[in-house]
């Protein structure tokens, strides 16, 4: 028996002529091409078995084009001639799905946006574009550094790194940190390198952070870098120191010329375990004199410090320690002063004598000259360091003398004395005239 749809819905009758197969059944339905009002009508919605069937003896042309309301595979093909009427709800369904798929692989899925962390960025920086526009966007951020980990995270691919390395358009600067473009030296770029070399949270501490705050009273090793890392961080590279510690907080933490350092206050007490107690009071004095740390926050420092080495010598150092750079160069200003005007030979000023920086040296004569301020020299601590600096120097065959504040406000006429008869009597003959040496 045959089913109701097929004569309802247009379907020719079994053995139908062509002409026949092309005019509607009775009941003015419009031809099966498509039209809105044959797919509309109650009997273009007939079962699956009936619209995926024509009508037997059909010919081949009646079997190519689906009735209306065939499966999915006929709908997306029209009758011939037909034109999809507007709205059909059908038909974007047929044709966005495989341009969705296609325009996923295009440029656009190589050149989509990644999130990629970089150095003295809170957060991460989107990167977008070709490769060499994300490469040049991380470099940009880090002195023209980057990281293996960074190039991946920014859609490259681990083959497209070492093309890249072969190629020399990135130069190897320890495992997995790269130059991009040349291997020149900048500015702060050994430091961003060891960063980037550096895994977990590293700062760049101790007398290479030193530089970057601008205090010249400490020495950078221009060999390594001195990374503070908190303890389970282990970074062995060449050219790279890492010092491990336990009490390292947030507020330990800075940005600096883009880079995660050390405070300044934090790199006073690694450095004074490691550095003559002058040159570290005179690292206080300019830190304090720039603003970069205060004597609350070096107090509180150091009553967190726990064991460190360096709590011990910063803490002598910041107890009434009240005067500045200014006070202290005015001190060695008055015995220079003092000097020439007593017309003795022209020391050398603030120079390293046998590891020590010294006030005054005269090198003929084999004479260091020391200024000693109260606030600094009155502890048993820094008395025993003083100490130990003179027997050192002594046994180097090197005299020492000390002068103090109230002596070259209140007793210049002494100090000379005292002073021309040491140079006299130590220097080679006829480097001073003896007659002419002032009497107190």
């Amino acid at each position: 028996m045959t089913h109701p749809a097929f004569a309802a819905g247009g379907t020719p009758a079994a053995g139908a002529t062509p002409a026949a197969r092309g005019t509607p059944a009775a009941g003015g339905t419009p031809a099966a091409r498509g039209t809105p009002a044959a797919r509309a009508t109650p009997a273009a919605r007939a079962t699956p078995a009936a619209r995926a069937t024509p009508a037997a003896g059909a010919t081949p042309a009646a079997r190519a084009t689906p009735a209306a309301g065939a499966t999915p595979a006929a709908r997306a093909t029209p009758a011939a001639g037909a034109t999809p009427a507007a709205g059909d709800p059908r038909m974007p369904h047929a044709s966005s799905r495989p341009a969705a798929r296609a325009s996923s692989l295009g440029p656009a899925a190589t050149n989509s946006a990644r999130e990629v962390s970089v150095l003295g960025v809170r957060g991460k920086i989107i990167v977008a574009g070709s490769r060499d526009a994300r490469i040049a966007t991380i470099a940009g951020h880090q002195r023209g550094r980057v990281s293996r980990r960074q190039l991946l995270s920014a859609g490259l691919s681990t083959s497209q790194v070492h093309h890249l390395a072969r190629s020399d358009r990135l130069f190897r600067l320890h495992a997995g940190v790269y130059a991009v473009g040349h291997p020149g030296e900048v500015p702060l770029g050994r430091e961003t390198a060891a960063l980037l070399a550096t895994r977990g949270c590293a700062l760049v501490s101790h007398t290479s952070v030193a530089p970057i705050w601008g205090i010249d009273a400490i020495s950078a090793d221009p060999d390594v870098v001195h990374l503070l890392v908190a303890t389970g961080v282990d970074t062995r590279r060449a050219g790279i120191r890492t010092h491990r510690s336990r009490t390292l907080r947030p507020a330990d933490r800075r940005i600096r010329l883009g880079l995660p350092v050390c405070s300044p206050a934090r790199m006073l007490l690694d450095v004074a375990a490691e550095h003559d107690a002058r040159v570290l009071e005179r690292a206080l004095d300019q830190a304090l004199v720039l603003g970069l740390t205060t004597h609350r926050e070096l107090a509180d420092l150091v009553a967190r410090a726990g064991g460190h080495h360096g709590r011990r010598v910063l803490d002598d150092l910041a107890i009434d320690h009240r005067a500045t750079t200014v006070t202290r160069s005015e001190a060695e200003e008055r015995l220079l002063s003092l000097i020439r005007e007593g017309g003795l030979p022209e020391p050398r000023v603030n120079v390293r004598v046998h590891g020590y920086e010294v006030d005054f040296h005269w090198p003929e004569a084999a004479l260091v000259a020391e200024v000693d301020g109260y606030r600094f020299h009155s502890t048993r601590a820094a008395f025993e360091r003083d100490r130990i600096r003179d027997a050192r120097l002594h046994a180097a065959g090197i005299e020492v003398l000390r002068f103090t504040w109230r002596r070259l406000e209140h007793d210049r006429l002494a100090v000379l004395v005292e002073l021309t008869t040491v140079i006299a009597r130590r220097s080679p003959r006829g480097m001073i005239d003896v007659r002419s040496l002032p009497r107190a």
